[in-house]
């Protein structure tokens, strides 16, 4: 207790037991208790915590890999602070950013004007310290006389200067680093638009190619892609489980499986698989048009099964395939309603039958009864339906080339008309110009003329409703001069 007393005698020591008191007494406890392992434990240095954000710096950009499409940034100037907009809404940063910089900018400005205001009493207070010396001989002090009253503001006011032109050319600076980034971005963009147009040239190439039979490689796609674009479309494979039983008997359907041939492509051996029916008699071979085979396998590739590509889309898959008994129309889908969907078929006869080929066409709605005639089925023979439709087809570009000639006949014949009109009119107006001048120009020598000879007269004349006399030499009732000297020398008077 003595020794505590000492200590608080001592001037050092006193406060650390003052403070140490004025604690509570279970923080008295822990101190006492916990000093000795404070000092003895060694504490590891706390790490700072490394902010990372997820967007790289601002001047980093062009980034060549993004996900998604790019979007171009916009310069903006925002009361003299240039930024890129990237996005929709403005980050609260970034508006943080631009009110600090006004707010910055704007004490400079108020602390200028303070500042030259000030200047204006500096410079009073140091001619008044002048007066005093030089009249009155009140002497300043070395000190004083280095440095003026308006030292110091001038000082400031040029720290200040200093301060606003470095911004400002930091300012510029970020302004042409921003530019040029919007410059690379939209460059980077019109690449990437130019190289996504291409991409879906080549794809929609390779689904033509693949549709006609052909390799689908030559589009230029790499192989990653054109498998992917292969397996998506190869995954649905045509439904050959709908052959049916029919009056013919079971043989006389379609065969459940067909087997691809060699030297194919695999669009051929598709269409195969559609349609490999052979009929009894073994010189006719019966198989759908070119045109049906086409469509078909669009519908195929597009995702359909057989059925839905047979029977249209949006049926129900009900449809069923069905032979006629004479085996004249080949094979046919119907649906539950009779409706012949597959419009079009070709029926090829061997050369060894003796018998020439024979293109028909399945009408829709045709009647699917054996005994009745070729007419009642629906059959006509393609080759006049070919012939009419190329006669119409001639005469659509007949009525075509027809009604073109007409429309330039009729822009000629109005562009004649117009021209027509504007010569008219511009003779009427030069008519009209010609008449005017002849007029003021008559009117002028008349009056002159009067003027120098005899005005008396012309005014009797014209207060009287009368013609002045012949014999005066004046004029007649038309107007005319009839003076045989004025007449003679009409430029002399003049």
């Amino acid at each position: 207790m003595d020794a505590a007393l000492d200590d608080l005698a001592d001037p050092q020591r006193r406060p650390e037991i003052l403070q140490f008191l004025a604690r509570p007494f279970r923080w008295r406890h822990q101190a006492t208790h916990d000093v000795s392992a404070q000092r003895n434990t060694p504490t590891k240095p706390t790490q700072p915590t490394i902010y990372k954000p997820s967007a790289g710096p601002l001047l980093s950009r062009p980034h060549r890999d993004i996900s998604g499409r790019r979007h171009v940034p916009v310069l903006v100037n925002a009361n003299r602070f240039p930024f890129l907009r990237i996005k929709k809404p403005q980050p609260a940063s970034l508006s943080g950013i631009i009110r600090s910089t006004a707010r910055t900018r704007e004490k400079r400005l108020l602390r200028t004007e303070a500042l030259k205001q000030e200047r204006i009493t500096a410079l009073d207070e140091q001619q008044w310290d002048e007066i005093l010396e030089y009249q009155l001989g009140v002497e300043r002090d070395e000190g004083e006389k280095a440095v003026p009253w308006q030292g110091a503001i001038d000082d400031s006011l040029k720290e200040i200067r200093q301060r606003t032109d470095r911004a400002v050319k930091k300012r510029i600076a970020m302004a042409e680093l921003m530019t040029d980034i919007v410059d690379k971005e939209t460059a980077l963009a019109r690449e990437e638009h130019l190289q996504r147009q291409d991409k879906a040239h080549k794809i929609r190439k390779a689904r033509r190619l693949k549709r006609q039979g052909r390799d689908p490689a030559a589009s230029g796609l790499p192989l990653d892609e054109l498998a992917d674009l292969l397996n998506s479309n190869n995954d649905v494979e045509p439904d050959s489980s709908t052959a049916s039983n029919t009056e013919d008997g079971p043989d006389s359907g379609r065969p459940a499986s067909h087997s691809p041939e060699p030297g194919f492509s695999d669009s051929q051996n598709l269409i195969n698989a559609i349609h490999p029916y052979e009929s009894h008699d073994d010189s006719t071979i019966t198989a759908p048009s070119r045109e049906a085979n086409q469509l078909l396998l669009a519908a195929l590739m597009n995702g359909q099964s057989l059925r839905e590509a047979l029977t249209g889309p949006g049926q129900r898959s009900q449809g069923r395939w069905s032979q006629k008994a004479t085996g004249e129309n080949g094979w046919q889908a119907r649906n539950d309603h009779h409706t012949v969907y597959r419009a079009t078929i070709n029926t090829y006869r061997l050369p060894d039958s003796g018998k020439k080929s024979q293109l028909v066409r399945v009408n829709p709605g045709a009647s699917n009864n054996a005994k009745d005639d070729e007419s009642r089925h629906g059959v006509e023979d393609i080759s006049k339906a070919d012939s009419d439709t190329a006669l119409e087809r001639e005469q659509i570009h007949q009525n075509r080339a027809r009604r073109k000639e007409e429309k330039t006949r009729r822009k000629e014949e109005k562009a004649r008309a117009s021209e027509e009109r504007a010569r008219l009119h511009r003779e009427a107006h030069e008519r009209k110009k010609a008449a005017k001048l002849h007029e003021q120009s008559f009117a002028g020598r008349m009056k002159r003329w009067l003027r120098a000879h005899d005005l008396n007269a012309y005014e009797s004349a014209q207060s009287d409703h009368a013609p002045p006399p012949d014999d005066s030499g004046t004029f007649a009732e038309n107007g005319g001069i009839h003076s045989r000297e004025a007449a003679k020398r009409p430029n002399q008077d003049l």
